[in-house]
């Protein structure tokens, strides 16, 4: 059955296209607009620091940074700092943006909006850092990392690791072939299509994971966990919800998943060779797998062998049933 992606990186907003279009577009009679060109060889790093503001970013075949900053007001310019540097030999281009009037903050937020639109050598290392807006990434081969205290994280297309961490949104991760780490406090984690491993943590909604083929870590305290065709081991923890996970053809790395706000369902290759440990203080167990028994069979604890037996797969649920069953 073919899985629903989980993030669409053609919608409107978030493609190259629409960049493009950003960039190109004529600003509005009380828009203030700045645009710049730095040096940035491929392979480089390119920083964006901004006090406030939303930033998008998509990797192109040509040098250079393309910085294009909008701005709402007119009066931008007597209240921030804008800053660019480069470095000659087109290692290196920053840019930063920081406020000249502390008390000017809460007026941006509710007049205004601050906008990056920045088009890259699509082999770059990124780091974007910004306290009041969202951020999205498009076609980057290099290391990324990417945090903001204000909106939700988009990226997609990263051929290398991926670090992602907001205080005031989701995060929607798709096709990376590294490593990556997510965290925010505010919202939902989605993240398909991933050739390292991944490690995903909120404190306010679900996690969804699908194609992992790495070491995975999950945890939340305010949702559920959805892990699909996961491809080594599987470590899950929930506070707030339930837990399911199906491990990809083959897998037989163990985990561990544990749960005290709901139920817990797994879904194996018949063939793998495990030893299942389970037990719950909610509800029961439930099995369609053909399990070797060790001990004393209960209806809230089971040790069983699947296959000859191999590494331990720990499932443990304070406040719901059981379930493990076959592909």
């Amino acid at each position: 059955m073919r899985t629903k992606p989980v993030f669409d990186v053609a919608r409107p907003g978030f493609s190259v296209a629409a960049l493009a279009a950003a960039l190109a577009a004529t600003p509005t009679a009380a828009e203030t607009t700045i645009e710049r060109t730095l040096r940035l060889a491929p392979g480089g790093e390119f920083v964006l620091e901004a006090a406030p503001g939303s930033v998008k970013i998509v990797g192109t075949e040509r040098e250079g940074a393309r910085v294009l900053v909008r701005a709402d007001r007119d009066d931008f310019e007597e209240r921030y700092r804008l800053t660019f540097e480069e470095q000659p030999d087109g290692r290196l281009a920053r840019v930063s943006l920081e406020r000249k009037r502390s008390v000017w903050w809460g007026r941006l937020g509710r007049e205004g909006t601050i906008r990056f639109d920045v088009e890259l050598p699509a082999r770059a290392n990124v780091s974007v850092e910004t306290s009041g807006g969202s951020i999205a990434l498009l076609d980057i081969e290099g290391q990324v990392s990417l945090d903001t205290s204000g909106g939700s994280i988009e990226a997609a297309e990263v051929r290398g690791s991926l670090v992602a961490d907001t205080s005031g949104g989701s995060i929607h991760i798709r096709r990376v072939a590294g490593d990556v780490h997510l965290d925010t406090s505010g919202g939902s984690i989605a993240a398909e299509e991933i050739e390292g491993a991944a490690r995903a943590d909120t404190s306010g909604g679900d996690i969804h994971l699908v194609k992992v083929r790495g070491r995975i870590a999950a945890a939340t305290s305010g949702g559920s966990i959805r892990i699909e065709g996961a491809g080594s081991y599987v470590e899950a923890d929930s506070s707030g919800g339930n837990i399911e996970v199906a491990f990809a053809p083959g897998n037989d790395a163990g985990g561990s998943l544990s749960t005290s706000g709901g139920s817990i369902g797994v879904k194996l290759d018949p063939s793998a060779k495990l030893t299942i440990l389970a037990q719950t203080s909610g509800g029961a167990i439930y099995t369609g797998l053909e399990l070797r028994v060790q001990g004393k069979l209960g209806c809230d604890r089971l040790r069983g062998s699947l296959g000859a037996g191999g590494n331990p797969l720990q499932l443990s649920a304070s406040g719901g049933s059981v379930r493990i069953e076959p592909l």
